[in-house]
């Protein structure tokens, strides 16, 4: 069962979902800091435009390629504009320089956290008004933890691609996208 939980006021509301995105390690998943090297090293971001060349961007930051390849291929085909970072580290690189519409993130990566993306996120002025949904298929206390990061919602995975969309518009305001 996968729910996505909402921060905020004290009568936070929490919706099942089920959710079909792969979340086993394997052993395709590149060497730690691949990204982190090849960010440095000025390898040109991939902006991946979505049928509709939506105006929301989303950048998704999980260490997992599969979980990054689907969800890139989904919403890119679902119309928004799609980055990606393979580690907290870009990811929290990616955020400042880029300023996304809304961040999809994953709890559990090499270098920095999900969390700890988080909390530099919104103690930065300028990137603390950006959406930020947790993605992890880990315990309870990574759910605590993403809420006391400031996340704006929780998705456990594995995730339907259609209800990340749905919480994707419902965060940025953008039903029409």
């Amino acid at each position: 069962m996968v729910r996505f939980l909402l921060n905020g006021s004290p009568s936070v509301a929490a919706r099942a979902v089920l959710c079909p995105i792969p979340c086993a390690r394997h052993s395709r998943d590149p060497p730690a800091g691949t990204a982190s090297r090849a960010y440095a090293e000025g390898v040109p971001e991939r902006v991946t435009r979505g049928q509709n060349r939506s105006s929301v961007h989303v950048l998704l930051v999980d260490d997992y390629a599969d979980a990054l390849e689907v969800w890139e291929i989904f919403l890119s085909a679902a119309g928004f504009s799609v980055s990606t970072a393979s580690d907290g580290i870009v990811g929290l690189e990616k955020a400042r320089r880029m300023r996304p519409d809304v961040i999809v993130m994953d709890l559990q990566m090499p270098g920095l956290s999900g969390s700890e993306v988080a909390q530099a996120l919104r103690a930065d002025a300028a990137t603390r008004h950006i959406p930020l949904i947790a993605a992890t298929g880990h315990s309870r206390t990574d759910l605590s933890d993403a809420r006391a990061a400031g996340f704006d919602s929780i998705v456990m995975k594995p995730c339907d691609p259609d209800d990340l969309v749905a919480e994707i518009r419902r965060l940025v305001g953008a039903a029409s996208v």
